[in-house]
Formats: C-alpha cells, sequence, structure tokens
C-alpha cells in the first residue's frame, strides 16, 4: 500500500466516489459462495483534513489516473443538480485534447454522457 497526497478544497465522500467510478479497479471483489462478486473493504481510504488529502491504496494503483480523477474533483459542486454536474464534467473532459485522455476519461466521458441521454 502507499500514500498519495493532494491539497485542494474537497468533499471526501464525493472524491471517494468518483475516484470508484472512474476506476472501478481501485474496488477489489471476490467471488462469493454463489458465484456473485462481493466487495472487499480496506482496498481504498479516502483521508482528508482541511484542504489536505491523502489516499491510501495499492502500490500498483495508477497514479497518474488517480491524480487527474482529484484534479477534476470538485467540491463546489456539491449544491450543484446532479445533471448539471453532469453537462459541466462534460464540457471540461471535451475541452481537454483527446490525445492526452487517459483511459479513465474516456469512460468517465462515456458514463457521463450515457447518463445524460437516459436522464
Amino acid at each position: 500500500m502507499r500514500t498519495l497526497r493532494f491539497t485542494k478544497p474537497h468533499d471526501l465522500g464525493r472524491l471517494h466516489d468518483e475516484l470508484l467510478a472512474a476506476m472501478p479497479s481501485l474496488r477489489q471483489t471476490r467471488t462469493g459462495a454463489e458465484g456473485l462478486n462481493e466487495a472487499l473493504p480496506g482496498n481504498m481510504r479516502v483521508e482528508g483534513r482541511g484542504d489536505d488529502i491523502w489516499l491510501i491504496v495499492e502500490d500498483s494503483a495508477d497514479k497518474q489516473a488517480i491524480a487527474y480523477v482529484v484534479t477534476a474533483h470538485d467540491a463546489a459542486t456539491a449544491g450543484k443538480n446532479p445533471a448539471e454536474a453532469r453537462q459541466d464534467r462534460i464540457k471540461v473532459l471535451l475541452a481537454t485534447p483527446r490525445s492526452n485522455w487517459a483511459t479513465a476519461e474516456r469512460v468517465e466521458l462515456i458514463e457521463l454522457t450515457a447518463r445524460y441521454i437516459t436522464g
């Protein structure tokens, strides 16, 4: 396990959810007795105080993709309508040159667009 540190205003609960949405590999699973996947606790921790954030992740976690999600995290959108927040995030992603996108950004844009289309 390693600790990644960042400094910016945050909403830790939302940041945790954004990280898992963008990088499902951070959520460890195992096959349960009935053949269904079960989430395992403790594979990623998101902690912070003030504007400090520290993430405890597996050594193999993609540090660059995590940094991108943290950088894109906007604590100010907490009070926004979810549809507005999705549209704002889509605009940010589309403003980034596609040649600079990591896999996480491509997946995020597809998921956000699908949510936008389906309402």
